[in-house]
């Protein structure tokens, strides 16, 4: 039997489309928008430009930091719910970070930026593994990342635009908006966690156990 039965072996399933590149597509595209909003923000709190880079080292620090922890979370309280909280928290993070009334509080809300979207993408990651074909992973994964990577090459300068237009704090906003909307289709269509494939996998077991037992005795 072929070790894909079950599993979501189209790379451009309409499943695929909708929870995996269309999200990170979204979330790649807001943090796009904010990081040529960022540095000119940073400036804003009366810091030289070397402090000022420091909230790149925090939101990178922040996806460093939250790796090993999110594997825990994952394992704990399933992947659909890590991939459904990281770009809530991102969210969060984005409106935080445009109200920020200090550099120090600003360096932490980039932390936390950076530590939520490690948690969706290594949700996201496990969901992968989990789902597709043994012969579709890869081109999911990279699709998933080409995705990211168009993203944060077109934001920058829609960023640029909407801060010359409606102020230094609309990127951000814009951020929280985009990550926002990139949890609506994971959450309409219902990705299938953890649990529900082990169950799925007892019910299987059982059923042929069941016919094993019915063998037995028409023997």
């Amino acid at each position: 039997m072929s070790q894909d039965t079950g599993k979501n072996t189209r790379v451009l399933s309409r499943d695929n489309i909708l929870t995996i590149y269309l999200p990170a597509a979204a979330l790649a595209l807001g943090t796009g928008i904010a990081t040529p909003a960022l540095p000119v923000y940073a400036k804003s709190f009366d810091v030289s430009f070397g402090v000022a880079s420091q909230i790149f080292v925090a939101q990178l620090l922040g996806g460093l930091v939250a790796t090993v922890p999110t594997g825990f979370l994952i394992d704990r309280f399933g992947r659909r719910n890590i991939i459904l909280l990281g770009p809530v928290l991102v969210a969060l993070s984005s409106v935080l970070t445009a109200y920020a009334g200090s550099f120090g509080a600003l360096l932490a809300f980039r932390f936390l930026a950076g530590w939520a979207q490690q948690m969706w993408m290594l949700g996201r990651l496990a969901m992968i593994a989990d789902t597709g074909g043994d012969r579709q992973r890869g081109r999911q994964i990279t699709g998933m990342l080409g995705m990211d990577t168009t993203g944060r090459l077109i934001g920058p300068a829609a960023g640029g635009l909407l801060a010359a237009t409606w102020g230094i704090q609309a990127p951000f906003l814009a951020h929280a908006a985009l990550s926002l909307a990139s949890v609506i289709p994971s959450l309409l269509r219902g990705d299938v966690g953890p649990d529900h494939l082990h169950v799925a996998r007892g019910d299987v077991l059982g059923r042929l156990h069941g016919y094993e037992t019915d063998d037995v005795h028409l023997q």
